[in-house]
Order: C-alpha cells, then sequence, then structure tokens
C-alpha cells in the first residue's frame, strides 16, 4: 500500500474509534508505522481504543454502547437493534474492537449496491478521509475572499502555499489585524530574493509570473512609477496588479491561471485527477515512492495554476529522493521496458531543449498519453504497460475498485462521474482501469469511445439513447446490460432483436405500447400496478432467456407475468371459469425473481372487471397448469380451464427453476409452489413477510437457500415466512460459507397453516471458511406438529455442516420429557395413568447435531441437547425446559428479565443435593405409597416431599437438586417461601451425576424485594 493510501486507512480507524479527525502528525507518523508493519490495522484501532483519548471515550460505556459509538462513526448511521445484538454477539465471543472496526470499515467500502442508505455510509466515511487528508475551515465568504487574496500573492511572487499558511494570514485580513498590502510587504521582506530586487526587476518577475510575458516598457512604467516616486510599497503594486489580472477583460491564459491558482479550495477538495495523478506519476516514476496527502495536496494546486509538469519536476529536483530527475534515460527504461538507443537518446535531448529535466517530464508525458516521446515507433507502446501503470497510479491514489455510480457523457462525448470522493469530472484511464462494470446513462446518439472501457468486462447502458443502433454497435464484443423505459424503447429498431447480458425495465415504464424483442439472460421489472393491482404489459413485449451455456442460470422478474381469470355464468347460474396468462410471451426463464414484486391476478365476470386476488399475490400454477382463484367470492366455480403451458426449449420453461428474491418487498402470497426451493439473494429487511402455499403434487421436504450471491452481504434481515401445506413434513434452512465473511441472516417462521414436524437447519462449510450464524426465531403459531429443530450430519472430508444458532423459540412442545418417560418406566405406572395421559404428547428437541447453540430462548416441553446460552421465563414439571448436557460450561437465564436467576460459573452460590433415586428399586420406593395424585405437580410434589423427608413444605432451598432416573432436576424456590408450590420453577439439566452437579452447579439469586426494598436471600439448607 502506498503512504497516501496507509494515510487513508489511519483517518478511517481514526475516526471510527475515537470521533474525530487525526492531524497532520497523527496521520504521518502511524501511516509510516504501518508502513513498516509495526502494526496491523486492527492492533492500530485497538491502540487508539486503550490510547488515552480512547479512555475518556469508551470508559463508563458499556459493550453495546462502544459498538455504537464506533458504528455511528464509521457509518453516520445508528446500527439497528439486529445488527447491534449481532455485533455485540461477535464481541462478547471475544473479537476485539480493533476487528469489529477493521470489518465495519470494510464493508462500507466493499458495498456495490444501489441501496441509497449504504451508499450515504460511503460517502459519509469518503467525506471523513478527505476532510482529514485536505482540511480547511475557510467556508465563510468573508475568509474565502480573504484566503483568495493570500494565495495571489504566493502566486504572484512564486512561492508555495499550504493550507494552514493561508487560514493563519487569511484570519488576520477577515479580523482586521492586517490588510491586503500589509501581508504582501510581510511576504516580500522575508524573501531575500524578492527584497533584494531593483524596483524594475521586482515589477519584471511578478509581472512575468501573473501575466505569463515579458513587460513591456508602458507595462513596467505602469507599476515602478509608484515605486519610485514612494507613492507605494511594493505590496501596494502586488495588491494592484492582482486587480489588474482579476479584471482584465479577455479571458486570456494569464486569468485563468491566476483563477485557478486563488481558487480557495474547500474542506476535503482537491484539484482535478488529471494534476493529483500527474504529481503521483512523478512521485513513482522520479522517487521511487508514493507522495503523501501534504506533497499531493500543494503539488497539485501549483499544476492547476499553470505551473507546467517539468517546472514541477525542477522544483522537486532538489529534493534527495528527487536526486535522479535528469536521469531521463533511467526513466524511459523503467516506463517502456527497453533502454534508449543512444540516437533516440539524443533525439529526446535535444526535443527538450538540453534540459535533461524536461527530458524526464518530455518521457513520462508521453507515456501516460500512450505514445513514444518521438514519432519513430509505428505502433504504441505495449497496452499492459499503460494498463500496469495506471493500476498503480490508481492504487497508489487510493482509487475506488468498484463503483456503483452513473456515468454520463459530456459535450466531446467524454466519460462524467462523480467518483474518487469528488463530483462530476472527466475520468481519467487511472479512475477507470480497475473497474469490472459501469453503469452508463447515454444521453445523446453517437459512437462511444471504447478505448477508455477497454479493462471494463460490464456496461450497464441507461438512458434516451441507450437502443439506439450506432450506440450499440459502437460498443463491439462488451458485456452489456440494459435499463430500459417507455422513451428509449421507442428510439429501439422495433424489427431487430436487442440481445443484452441483464435487462432491467425501469419501474415507471408503462409497457403498454412497447415494441421490441429481447433475449437477456435476467429480464428485471418493478412493475406499473397501481393501488395493488395488476401489472399490464402490451402483447409486443416479447423477451426469450439468452443462456450461454447449460448451466447459465436466467431470471424474470414475476411482474412481467401476467393473470387473467374470466368467469362466465352458465344457463345453470354457476361459474365457468377460464385462466389467461401471457408466460409464453417470456420464454425459457429458470426463475421468477419475486424482488419488488407488485402485481396480482385479474378478475373478469362476464366481461366486466370485479376484483383482484388480493396485493402483490404470485401464483406459480401458471407454470404448470395448477393455477386457482385466490378470491373466496369468486372461487366457487363449476369449471376452471387453465392457460396454456408454458414453452419449453429442452432444457426448461419459465419458472420451472420457482422463486429467488433479493431485497424488501412488503408482504407477499406466493400461491400453488410446486418447487421443492425458494432461493434468497439478499436482504428483505424485517418488514418483508412471504406466505407459501404449496401444492399437493409438491415434494414433502422444502428448502428455503440461501444463494452464494448473498454470501457478499455480513448481515441480512430476511424478515418472516409463513407455509400453508396439507403434507409438508422438513422445512430446511440452507446457507453456504465462503473464506471472506461471517454471514449472521436473521428470519422469522410464523403463521400459515402447516404441520411441518423437522426443522433442518444446514451450514454447508469448507475448512477454514468464516462462520455461519442464523437468528431465528419460530413463533408461536408456526406448525401445529414442530417436534424437531436439527443441523445436517452431512461430512465430507473437509467439507461438513454447522451452523451457529441463536434461537427464540416461542413455542415448545406438546408433552413428553423425562418425567413422563420415568412414569412410564415404573412397574406401578398404572397407579400415574392420569398424569401420563396428562403428560403425553412430544417434545421439541433441539438437536445439536451440525447445530452450535449459542443462544436459545424457550418455552416448555422443549429440550435442549447444548447450548451456551439458554433462556426461559418459566419451567414446570408439566411443562419442562430441559437442557441434555454441557451445562458447566453454559449460562441459565430462568425468569423474567428484571428478576432472573443466572447460572454460570460465576455464580456466587452453589445448589443443595436432595437425593437420588435411579435404580428401579429406588425409583419404586420413591413412587410408592402416595396419596392420589391427578396432576403432575401435586405427585412430584409428593416425590420431593418424600425424597427431602418433608423439608420441601417448609425448609425447601433456594436452589435444590433431584436426580430421578435419568434426569437431575433444579427446583427453584422462586416465591422464596421455602415451601414448593407451583410458583416454583422446575427445569433439568439432564441425565448428570447428582454430586457433581451439587458442587459445579453456581448460580445468582435476584433480590428479594420486600416493601419496595431488596432484602438478602434466605441461605441454602443443607439436606440429608
Amino acid at each position: 500500500m502506498s503512504l497516501l493510501t496507509l494515510q487513508q486507512g489511519v483517518a478511517k480507524l481514526f475516526y471510527a474509534t475515537l470521533g474525530k479527525k487525526a492531524d497532520d502528525d497523527a496521520l504521518n507518523y502511524f501511516a509510516k508505522k504501518l508502513e513498516k508493519g509495526d502494526y496491523t490495522q486492527s492492533e492500530l484501532a485497538n491502540m487508539f481504543i486503550r490510547s488515552q483519548d480512547g479512555q475518556h471515550r469508551y470508559d463508563g460505556l458499556t459493550t453495546s454502547q462502544k459498538i455504537q459509538y464506533i458504528y455511528q462513526n464509521t457509518t453516520g448511521a445508528q446500527p439497528d437493534a439486529l445488527t447491534l445484538n449481532a455485533l455485540t454477539t461477535q464481541v462478547n465471543a471475544g473479537k476485539s474492537l480493533g476487528n469489529l472496526t477493521t470489518e465495519l470499515i470494510a464493508n462500507v467500502i466493499n458495498y456495490t449496491g444501489n441501496d441509497a442508505g449504504l451508499q450515504a455510509q460511503q460517502q459519509h466515511l469518503q467525506t471523513i478521509v478527505n476532510t482529514t487528508l485536505y482540511p480547511s475551515e475557510l467556508v465563510q465568504p468573508s475568509q474565502l475572499s480573504a484566503a483568495a487574496d493570500v494565495q495571489g500573492l504566493y502566486y504572484l511572487l512564486g512561492s508555495m502555499t499550504h493550507s494552514a499558511a493561508v487560514q493563519y494570514w487569511s484570519d488576520l485580513l477577515v479580523s482586521g489585524k492586517k490588510n491586503t498590502v500589509d501581508i504582501a510587504n510581510a511576504f516580500i521582506a522575508t524573501k531575500s530574493y524578492i527584497h533584494s530586487l531593483s524596483n524594475d526587476d521586482f515589477v519584471r518577475k511578478i509581472f512575468s509570473t501573473g501575466f505569463g510575458k515579458s513587460a513591456s516598457e508602458s507595462d513596467l512604467q505602469k507599476y515602478v512609477t509608484g515605486l519610485n516616486d514612494h507613492s507605494e510599497t511594493r505590496g501596494d503594486v502586488i495588491v494592484r496588479m492582482m486587480d489588474d489580472i482579476r479584471n482584465d477583460a479577455a479571458a486570456t491564459t494569464a486569468k485563468q491561471n491566476f483563477t485557478a491558482a486563488t481558487h480557495v479550495y474547500g474542506p476535503g477538495e482537491l484539484p482535478p485527477p488529471v494534476y493529483t495523478e500527474a504529481v503521483m506519476a512523478l512521485y513513482l516514476t522520479v522517487a521511487g515512492t508514493a507522495a503523501d496527502a501534504t506533497a499531493l495536496d500543494t503539488f497539485s494546486r501549483l499544476l492547476a495554476s499553470g505551473t507546467s509538469h517539468s517546472d514541477l519536476l525542477k522544483m522537486l529536483s532538489s529534493a534527495y529522493q528527487f536526486r535522479n530527475a535528469g536521469d531521463y534515460q533511467k526513466i524511459y527504461l523503467k516506463l517502456y521496458g527497453q533502454p534508449l538507443d543512444s540516437a533516440s537518446a539524443q533525439a529526446i535531448l535535444l526535443k527538450a531543449g538540453n534540459d535533461n529535466i524536461k527530458a524526464s517530464s518530455l518521457i513520462i508525458d508521453a507515456f501516460r498519453e500512450g505514445k513514444f516521446p518521438l514519432d519513430n515507433h509505428p505502433y504504441p507502446p505495449q497496452a499492459s504497460l499503460l494498463k500496469n501503470f495506471d493500476i498503480k497510479l490508481g492504487d497508489a491514489l487510493g482509487y475506488q475498485r468498484d463503483f456503483n455510480g452513473t456515468f454520463s457523457l459530456s459535450d466531446s462525448v467524454k466519460l462524467v462521474a462523480s467518483i474518487n470522493g469528488r463530483g462530476d469530472h472527466e475520468v481519467t484511464n487511472a479512475e477507470i482501469v480497475t473497474l469490472s462494470q459501469i453503469n452508463l446513462n447515454v444521453n445523446t446518439p453517437t459512437n462511444l469511445d471504447v478505448t477508455a472501457l477497454k479493462n471494463v468486462n460490464s456496461i450497464v447502458l441507461s438512458g434516451l439513447y441507450a437502443t439506439n443502433t450506432m450506440v450499440l454497435s459502437s460498443l463491439g464484443n462488451k458485456f452489456v446490460s440494459l435499463r430500459l423505459n417507455d422513451a428509449n424503447i421507442a428510439n429501439a429498431d422495433a424489427a431487430l432483436p436487442i440481445s443484452f447480458l441483464n435487462v432491467v425495465v425501469e419501474g415507471s415504464s408503462s409497457l403498454n405500447n412497447a415494441h421490441t424483442s429481447l433475449m437477456a439472460k435476467n429480464l428485471l421489472w418493478a412493475g406499473n400496478g397501481v393501488n395493488g393491482g395488476a401489472n399490464h404489459i402490451g402483447s409486443h413485449f416479447l423477451a426469450e432467456a439468452k443462456s450461454a451455456s447449460s448451466s447459465t442460470i436466467t431470471m424474470l422478474s414475476a411482474n412481467f407475468i401476467t393473470k387473467s381469470v374470466y368467469l362466465t355464468t352458465n344457463q345453470l347460474g354457476n361459474l365457468d371459469g377460464s385462466i389467461v396468462s401471457n408466460v409464453n410471451q417470456f420464454r425459457y426463464f429458470d426463475y421468477i425473481d419475486l424482488t419488488h414484486y407488485k402485481g396480482t391476478g385479474d378478475i373478469y365476470l362476464d366481461g366486466k372487471w370485479v376484483a383482484s386476488e388480493g396485493s402483490k399475490v404470485f401464483d406459480f400454477g401458471l407454470f404448470s397448469q395448477n393455477a386457482g382463484i385466490h378470491n373466496a367470492a369468486y372461487a366457487n366455480v363449476s369449471s376452471l380451464t387453465q392457460a396454456e403451458l408454458p414453452l419449453s426449449n429442452g432444457n426448461g420453461y419459465t419458472g420451472h427453476a420457482g422463486g429467488i428474491i433479493s431485497a424488501y418487498s412488503g408482504d407477499l402470497t406466493l400461491l400453488n409452489v410446486s418447487n421443492d426451493s425458494f432461493k434468497l439473494a439478499g436482504g428483505l429487511t424485517s418488514n418483508s413477510h412471504i406466505h407459501i402455499h404449496d401444492t399437493r403434487q409438491s415434494d414433502t421436504r422444502f428448502t428455503l437457500e440461501f444463494t452464494k450471491d448473498s454470501g457478499k452481504f455480513f448481515d441480512l434481515d430476511m424478515g418472516t415466512f409463513s407455509f400453508t401445506s396439507d403434507h409438508k413434513q422438513t422445512l430446511e434452512v440452507y446457507m453456504g460459507s465462503n473464506a471472506e465473511m461471517v454471514q449472521n441472516r436473521t428470519m422469522t417462521l410464523s403463521g400459515g397453516d402447516n404441520s411441518i414436524s423437522d426443522l433442518l437447519l444446514t451450514g454447508a462449510m469448507y475448512a477454514g471458511d468464516q462462520a455461519l450464524v442464523l437468528n431465528l426465531t419460530v413463533a408461536a403459531d408456526f406448525s401445529d406438529n414442530l417436534q424437531t429443530i436439527r443441523g445436517n450430519d452431512y461430512i465430507d472430508r473437509r467439507f461438513y455442516s454447522d451452523m451457529k444458532l441463536q434461537l427464540v423459540a416461542e413455542k415448545g412442545g406438546t408433552g413428553g420429557g423425562s418425567f413422563y418417560n420415568t412414569l412410564n418406566s415404573l412397574a406401578n405406572k398404572d397407579d400415574f395413568s392420569t398424569v401420563i395421559n396428562e403428560l403425553n404428547g412430544h417434545q421439541l428437541t433441539i438437536d445439536d447435531t451440525g447445530l452450535t447453540v449459542l443462544k436459545a430462548q424457550v418455552k416448555g416441553n422443549t429440550t435442549v441437547d447444548s447450548a451456551r446460552t439458554l433462556s426461559f421465563s418459566d419451567s414446570k414439571i408439566d411443562d419442562m425446559v430441559t437442557l441434555n448436557v454441557g451445562y458447566q460450561n453454559s449460562v441459565i437465564n430462568v425468569g423474567d428479565a428484571a428478576s432472573q436467576w443466572v447460572f454460570s460459573k460465576a455464580g456466587d452460590k452453589t445448589a443443595t443435593l436432595y437425593g437420588s433415586a435411579t435404580s428401579a428399586t429406588e425409583l419404586q420406593a420413591a413412587f410408592s405409597g402416595l396419596t392420589g395424585a391427578n396432576n403432575a405437580q401435586a405427585l412430584f410434589s409428593q416425590v420431593l416431599a418424600k425424597m427431602t423427608n418433608g423439608a420441601s413444605t417448609h425448609q425447601l432451598a433456594e436452589v435444590g437438586l433431584l436426580k430421578l432416573d435419568k434426569s437431575v432436576y433444579v427446583i427453584v424456590d422462586k416465591n422464596h417461601n421455602q415451601t414448593f408450590d407451583a410458583d416454583d420453577v422446575v427445569f433439568s439439566i439432564g441425565n448428570q451425576d447428582p454430586y457433581l452437579a451439587a458442587v459445579s452447579l453456581h448460580y445468582h439469586a435476584p433480590a428479594v424485594t420486600v416493601n419496595g426494598l431488596a432484602a438478602e436471600n434466605s441461605p441454602s439448607e443443607a439436606f440429608a
């Protein structure tokens, strides 16, 4: 990395961690530390946080508050609750705040989508970098005017400006402590090479600088007379000459240069890239190193004010690192990769006026223009040499390698964009060379010059003339995607098919009168339905999937597919129905993209429109002749004729692969889904709700599958999914890992009408890849038969399944569990038939095969194999929570958040052991001689009293343990009355050794409130 890009990195880290901008000293010091490898960027971020300045900011903050602070500084926005929780979990699991900071910065920088909020985060971070490296406090009109005068003085005296100096002197002007003449005289007095000149020579020097020519005799007399008769000081003359240049009626070069020299740069502003690149090119080529921010700022301003490249190189040559500025033959070899022959070397020197430094500058300029310095080569330099230099130049300047903004065309048909932290400007080759894709708004019918785009793989065309034949023919073999609207469709040649990789129809397009034939890999559209109504497309808008190979996936927006239900009243007064669709206007597309779907089906009765099928309703039955009528008022028909099947090309028909979605699209209802999976390619937000109805012909298993492309995003919220099915048994959530990024996904399963029993969570991992995290909420109304939440047991050498799960289960099982199993194993079980029947049912089992349960918040009748953190508000013997293994290393939170019992290694108390009955004989003794009990609570209470010799009725310990059969029960005296009753908590820690559990199960009890005051908890009692 170059020194400049390291300074940019320091600027980001400094602001992200400390919330303020680094000064020049900090930028230079820490950038050089990074350059030497003394720290990584994460280590540097941690160092900033641990610094005295950092301690002032972070002391007293919780982990979540620290993360909020860093997130706000980095992105300019507050994290939502889900993001904050996910990041807090990572830090609590051991990730340092420094690592978190560098990951947040990388996520912001590397975002390439079109989300306005995330683009604003990028702009925020870019603004921080620019205003840190190129600061200025000159923003008020009076400050700008004063600074322009100060810079004019520097310019005429041939001095280089520095932002700090300009700030200082302009402040004196604005305050009235000095006027411009005073400052001019002060400058002259400190510059011996000016002060020592005669009046005539003084005027000649500043005139030559200001007007770019030698002073004539009349010019000389105009400015020297006042000096000679002492009516003016030299400061007066300079100020008067500045006014003359500014007021020159002709737009002379001198005036243009002076205007550029006196332009006051705002915070973060630099001269155009043509000048900054020229400076960096001199540094890289001659000095062999990159310029830092100060050098780039200072010398690019000089170039912008009219200083030539050779004059700048001459100035720089006095510095040690530019000692070889005149070795033009060495510079030629470095750039062109071959030595100069003797004749060419002499010719170049002659062309440069026998000035070695000018010869070096001439060679550098020629190379950057893609030429040789002499007209003795039939071909230009190797393209790879020019490309590699531009890449090196862009990297040194920290240019973006991805850009999701839009390019337009200038009047001279040059590419214009707001890129690399600058406003709209004609972009340079170095800015384009590393971009793999550009978005181009074609606002004029012209032949595009694609020479600047030779390294661009993909071009997205939009604008009025995006379909113009001249424009398209000039693009040659480039991969071109297209953004269509009514206007540029009208400019297309309807007789010719238009072939593109991707086509996006803009949302405002009506398409009712569109005449066009498209071939595309992906055809997308946001639809034109209004107020929940159907989309409408003219019958002459035709499209066919274009596949590069049989493995290429093609997609069609669901908005293109229309559905109309025509109902007629027959002679018997009943309704006959017929479904009509335009599906064969769009042929051979694999997937139906539901992103931004807004359509529905139209219903017509006896020729008149009467209703729709509801807002955002899509019927996949159109692709398999299983469509229905999704409106109860019109669904009762005697017959229903299906629309024609989609045509197949042998590899598939439109919609055969099912649905896919990549962004928030509201509440969607998907009907008659016969596919066994639905693809998830991007975040849908917490407000999304997708309800899937299947067909009876569909499989018993359904998969919500995250695509490979979705792995580019750290945090995705998928909203809520619900299912209606009378035969689905297994619902799978599938994620695949990558080496670059942890994937954190959030999803809720809710509602619907189904009996799904098995929830399979597959985290397809490759050894060494980053983790897959699923934040899953299972709502209370999801499924009437959910029995298992499990991971996948898949393993094949370095491939295996592991999902990191953070679960909120708002429902449990219906019964069963360890107490039920124990009762069934007793010889006298018939004595307890009423209780056994009461407990009959199934547990909700969370099986940790292929799962790492980070957190689980559960309800009763739930058995959890293992969990790092397990939380539940209540657990009773007839509705119990069980943790099978690992209680020693888990945190178990029991009760409401305001008054939780916390079981963990950090607990200050240990449980009391009540006793153990594990053999058949011991169990028989424990469950014999009991009075009749018609519920589990009463029965367990009697067993507990028997095992504690009656102590549980009046001396119940705060927390006690009882082992029965294969389960250790933890009894919590929740109401602190020392008596086991219905208010107390009973949960299980599985088949553990009760004695080991008694010494290793630590806990912390909530404070007991008596008349509004916290009181000490009662001490544990010892039981024999």
